[in-house]
């Protein structure tokens, strides 16, 4: 199993224009935006590729839409879709300076005796080579605030641009990949009744989800990041080298009712690609989480404005339907859902890092369609996932399906 997303996340607190003076950069920012997005609107209606409609007829026309009979696609059975009160547009931003909280937030995670084994302390890292200006704080250096100690069997760092991790001894001394047994997707309603032994006791996969949920809305949302809702996606099972099991909890930010996507667009030596940056939790006994860790994927919310029209439902699967014509088979639409796009906005061919405290990001609600496929040909990147996606502001298309 991957553990990408220790190296980073995001986070902050969220500054809506409803709540403050808005700044000026911000009101440019919105009118480009709002220029781009009407150019691109245009396009796509000239080119009849989409329809745009009202946010008040949104909700019929899903409703419609999940009964449509395709030919390159089918809907999964019982498919349904969750649409918010009012379709707002949100762009991001990467915290700055969280590593002061590094001893309150290690007071959420750790006892006063494990505490008492360890001091928190500040340290600072080059995350990369590449030297942006002479003239301001180099991006690329990072001031944390943790502790890592192997003989205390425990592990915590938070950075300034929001990533928080920490681990407990069962973790840091027998820290491994592991090998997945099997997994849970609980928007698809999968049966969380079977069981498992950890740790010596039998625990239910559905004890575990109600765990992680308590955990996120009781530690995380009221004590770290409150303007959020967060939601246990997946479960995985996971055997490690000495063949003891855990549970491995991944969840999502949502903000408005719509969920922030984990499958955060990024730049590798000058590649876009797509990787999943989840926020995870693991329990090795089923009652305790061990390891914790934010992600990359969760942002902070820097501007939200009400939205007009969305593409619709309707047009957007006639669309993929007359795209996407060269599949050996009829392929499963397993969920549709209406999601935050996030991108970061920074240079990609210079080796500049995505995640430097304060980059902004580019948000865009959006029609995501997970496609079901042979594990043979899902993608490594997006953790096996197929998917596409049309701008539901803008009409624009993206998608993977190749390794």
């Amino acid at each position: 199993m991957k553990k990408t997303a220790i190296l980073t996340a995001l986070a902050a607190i969220t500054i809506l224009a409803s709540c403050a003076e808005v700044p000026d950069d911000v009101i440019s920012r919105n009118n480009e935006r709002e220029a781009q997005q009407n150019a691109a609107q245009t396009e796509s209606k000239e080119n009849e590729k989409v329809d745009f409609i009202d946010g008040e007829a949104v909700r019929a026309d899903a409703d419609e839409a999940i009964k449509m009979k395709l030919s390159n696609f089918t809907l999964r059975d019982g498919i349904s879709v969750d649409l918010p009160k009012e379709f707002i547009h949100c762009d991001f931003v990467h915290m700055v300076d969280r590593s002061e909280e590094g001893k309150r937030l290690s007071e959420l995670f750790f006892s006063e005796e494990e505490l008492s084994k360890v001091n928190v302390e500040k340290h600072s890292e080059r995350l990369s080579d590449v030297v942006d200006d002479e003239n301001r704080p180099d991006p690329n250096i990072i001031t944390s605030s943790g502790f890592h100690s192997e003989e205390a069997g425990l592990h915590f760092y938070v950075w300034d641009n929001g990533f928080i991790c920490y681990m407990k001894p069962q973790f840091i001394v027998n820290f491994g990949d592991g090998t997945v047994i099997k997994e849970y997707n609980l928007d698809l309603g999968d049966d969380l009744s079977d069981k498992y032994t950890l740790s010596g006791k039998e625990v239910t996969v559905a004890a575990a989800a109600e765990k992680g949920q308590e955990w996120l809305d009781q530690i995380y949302k009221r004590q770290i990041e409150p303007e959020y809702d967060y939601k246990i996606k997946r479960i995985s099972v996971v055997s490690d080298d000495l063949g003891e099991l855990s549970f491995h909890l991944y969840a999502c930010k949502v903000y408005n009712g719509v969920e922030i996507d984990s499958l955060c667009v990024k730049a590798l030596d000058g590649v876009i690609y797509r990787e999943v940056d989840s926020m995870e939790l693991i329990t090795a006994d089923g009652s305790e989480f061990g390891w914790f860790s934010t992600g990359d994927g969760p942002v902070s919310t820097v501007l939200g404005n009400k939205v007009s029209q969305i593409v619709s439902l309707s047009s957007a699967l006639k669309y993929i339907e007359k795209t996407f014509t060269d599949f050996d088979r009829v392929m499963t639409i397993d969920e549709i859902n209406l999601i935050y796009t996030v991108s970061p906005q920074y240079d990609t061919e210079s080796g500049m890092r995505y995640d430097s405290p304060g980059t902004k990001c580019t948000g865009s609600l959006a029609w995501e369609f997970v496609i079901d496929a042979p594990a043979s040909q899902k993608s490594e990147n997006s953790e096996n996932c197929k998917y596409i996606l049309i701008d539901a502001e803008t009409g624009e298309l993206d998608y993977q399906f190749d390794n």
